[in-house]
């Protein structure tokens, strides 16, 4: 009895530092139309490229995302209503995006180049001035986006 609860408290420890990493991110559309969000973000000298999260109109979720800084968190928007188009606020470079799901990662000196393997379309990501932060979230509203 006393080795498990040894146990469980040593589990416990390890596991506290990688849920203090974490960052929380919250996206909400209160566009009138469907959206879908691909994230770019630099974790452990890498640049992780990842998309896409869907969103209906007037929806929102939560995302963690685990060894993130904050501040090194890009996003790329785009709208099913063609006439809404995601206004850039500073643009953070390009990253290649599919039509499907899609997860990749490069080092952080190649993050703008890609894998070379990759298909797909090359687009710019924005930072994230758009987004609300306190200490361990991230909000983003993708209306601040829609130009």
């Amino acid at each position: 009895m006393k080795t498990k609860k040894l146990l469980g408290l040593f589990l416990l420890a390890l596991l506290l530092p990688l849920q203090a990493l974490a960052v929380e991110l919250t996206i909400r559309n209160e566009e009138a139309s469907s959206a879908k969000v691909a994230l770019a973000y630099a974790r452990d000298e890498h640049m992780m490229v990842e998309g896409w999260i869907n969103l209906a109109a007037e929806e929102s979720t939560t995302i963690n995302l685990h060894g993130v800084i904050k501040s090194n968190v890009y996003v790329h928007i785009v709208f099913d209503d063609a006439r809404i188009e995601q206004h850039e606020t500073t643009k953070a470079g390009e990253f290649i995006i599919q039509e499907s799901d899609f997860r990749y990662a490069m080092p952080l000196q190649n993050a703008q180049s890609g894998p070379s393997e990759l298909k797909g379309t090359r687009v710019p990501f924005s930072t994230i001035d758009a987004f609300d932060a306190n200490e361990e979230q991230l909000f983003l509203n993708l209306s601040f986006a829609a130009g």
